[in-house]
């Protein structure tokens, strides 16, 4: 979903534990896994799972406007498509593909009523990931920057009717984690 989760996922591997913590934690399987990221499908399997609600919960969370310009860059590099930014944005979600699709929900849509108890920031990716190394007990390390979109700062993008449409297409993210266009 373009919130650093690939890089999450490779510096826990690398220690030996991200399946491990979400399966001792949640009973998470890897096969429940797609696209590095855990489906609602799989958090709400997970909710109903013996040791959920004591399991300590943390998610990252990105910029929408910031997220929408990676995940376009993401999805040309990967040839799902060659549109123009604005016109991705307005692309029916039964038009996209499939990985479009789960890229391009709003993040409160995977979360549900899940109660998380940490939301780190893409902003703020590194000093959060350590405080989240620090909560589950393991050593801290340099996050590896996989999956990169070259692309220039977010807001060269976007032109009123952009941001207009991704305030609308992701008002619940944004209001829920007081995002801006800035």
């Amino acid at each position: 979903m373009k919130c650093a989760g690939t890089s999450l996922k490779t510096a826990l591997e690398k220690q030996g534990i991200l399946f491990n913590i979400i399966g001792s934690q949640i009973g998470l399987k890897k096969g429940l896994l797609k696209h590095n990221c855990v489906t609602p499908e799989a958090v709400q399997r997970a909710s109903r799972m013996k040791g959920f609600d004591e399991a300590w919960k943390w998610t990252f969370v990105r910029n929408p406007w910031d997220r929408a310009v990676s995940n376009y860059f993401y999805m040309r590099k990967a040839s799902y498509f060659d549109v123009t930014f604005k016109d991705y944005l307005k692309l029916p979600f039964n038009k996209m593909p499939n990985l479009a699709k789960a890229h391009g929900r709003s993040l409160c849509y995977y979360f549900g009523n899940t109660k998380i108890d940490f939301i780190g920031r893409y902003k703020n990716l590194q000093e959060d990931f350590d405080y989240v190394c620090e909560k589950i007990g393991i050593q801290t390390c340099k996050l590896p920057h996989e999956n990169k979109t070259n692309h220039k700062h977010y807001t060269e993008y976007y032109d009123d009717e952009c941001i207009e449409l991704v305030a609308n297409k992701f008002a619940d993210d944004i209001e829920r984690f007081g995002y801006k266009f800035t």
